[in-house]
């Protein structure tokens, strides 16, 4: 059995900052100021205590928080495949290590457990990743082809039902997946061919995760002060994702995996990676839709760009335009994450790193024109300037502890979570 480690990992990082705030561990380094920082939590805070005064808003409500919740867009899907406990196991059928705990992690992520779950619950999510374990095991000693997740399955039958493109073209292209770790996705227009990494969206939602949960306990005037050390440290919470694209034998089950601080912060945290897996997806779709005889360059790029935002922003077939500002988070969100991730893959490649990134501020300049449609509560107004906050921190820590702390870091990761 691969081992999931993520709840002994939360208890000792999560709960550890939460409620250590003078532990010397997470401290930031000397030479980071923190002044910037604190000054925006205070202002974003202020905002939306003064809009919604002592009302704790929808992401800090408990509910959900002592459950199980499910991810039905995920791998478990009863037209796809159904993890059992029964799938045999033969010890003479070897399989690849590193596929096994992909498939796994793609399977186990179709629950997400709350923060306070209770022994009973974590011992049926034990079982549960017990029955993944042995159904990716059955599914790659049997050579059955990986399954074609649903979010990929429902995006091309959206795409067909706008009417953006004929359905005889979407139906020509092919969208196969691989299980490389990575938010991939690339067009090959000439071979009317998609190629996307299966991990895409259920990374994206780690991610997502992470910036919630931190938000929303910052944004709570019951647990700010217990909250902060967490923000100024989120860094810490997302390098390992961050890492992971740039090691191509990762085990992804042995990562840090938070839980949802309740029901509301775990939907919002799949919403938006639905969101920004569809936005990456219709991107490449506009490429060999629209670009197939034409020289790549920047120009090609900003008009996928302005195809996969016109199709989320105004086609209901989409699934997320009636809450344009949960679109507009996760878009931002999804560019400030790639900033994060082009500066550490600079780093480890040794090249210069470009910390004002034009290429990502050009891609989220597009939103500007849209900003105007765009209507949210003070509660998704707070939590997608609270996850900005947290991003912009992470940059900037990144920058002050510089090239040489990065690579030890990549190291480490190597060492604890690389076949």
């Amino acid at each position: 059995m691969i081992e999931d480690p993520y709840w002994a990992w939360l208890n000792e990082n999560i709960g550890k900052r939460k409620h250590s705030s003078s532990d010397p561990q997470f401290k930031p380094p000397e030479h980071i100021s923190v002044s910037d920082f604190s000054t925006a939590v205070q202002t974003i805070c202020r905002m939306r205590d003064e809009f919604l005064k002592s009302h704790p808003g929808f992401l800090s409500n408990p509910e959900g928080a002592g459950t199980m919740m499910w991810d039905i867009d995920g791998y478990v899907d009863p037209t796809n495949v159904q993890p059992s406990h029964n799938a045999p196991i033969d010890s003479h059928i070897e399989v690849d290590s590193y596929e096994l705990a992909t498939l796994h992690y793609l399977l186990r992520s179709s629950i997400v457990l709350g923060a306070e779950i209770d022994a009973e619950g974590m011992q049926s999510f034990t079982q549960f990743s017990e029955a993944c374990v042995r159904q990716a095991y059955f599914m790659l000693a049997t050579r059955q082809e990986l399954p074609t997740p649903v979010w990929v399955r429902d995006f091309k039958d959206a795409l067909k039902s706008a009417g953006v493109a004929s359905s005889a073209a979407v139906d020509k292209i092919i969208v196969s997946t691989t299980l490389r770790s990575q938010i991939y996705a690339y067009s090959y227009p000439a071979q009317h061919r998609i190629e996307v990494s299966a991990v895409t969206r259920e990374h994206l939602r780690t991610v997502n995760l992470v910036l919630c949960s931190a938000s929303s306990a910052i944004l709570d005037p019951r647990t700010r002060s217990h909250s902060l050390k967490t923000g100024e440290n989120i860094v810490d919470f997302l390098l390992p994702y961050v890492f992971s694209l740039y090691f191509p034998r990762v085990n992804y089950s042995s990562l840090p995996t938070p839980r949802a601080r309740n029901g509301n912060v775990f939907s919002v945290a799949h919403r938006a990676a639905q969101i920004q897996a569809k936005f990456l997806l219709a991107h490449e779709y506009a490429h060999v839709l629209n670009h197939g005889d034409r020289k790549p360059g920047r120009g090609l790029e900003f008009e996928a760009d302005n195809f996969a935002y016109d199709l989320l922003f105004e086609y209901p077939e989409f699934g997320e335009n009636d809450d344009s500002y949960l679109i507009f988070t996760s878009a931002k969100w999804l560019f400030l994450y790639l900033s994060l991730d082009r500066i550490v893959g600079a780093v480890l490649s040794d090249y210069d790193i470009d910390w004002v990134d034009l290429p990502i501020r050009d891609r989220d300049a597009l939103l500007i024109p849209r900003a105007s449609t765009v209507k949210g509560t003070m509660e998704q107004q707070a939590l997608q300037q609270m996850g900005d906050v947290l991003l912009f921190n992470a940059k900037y820590t990144l920058k002050a502890r510089g090239s040489g702390w990065i690579k030890a870091a990549a190291r480490e990761f190597e060492t604890r979570h690389c076949f």
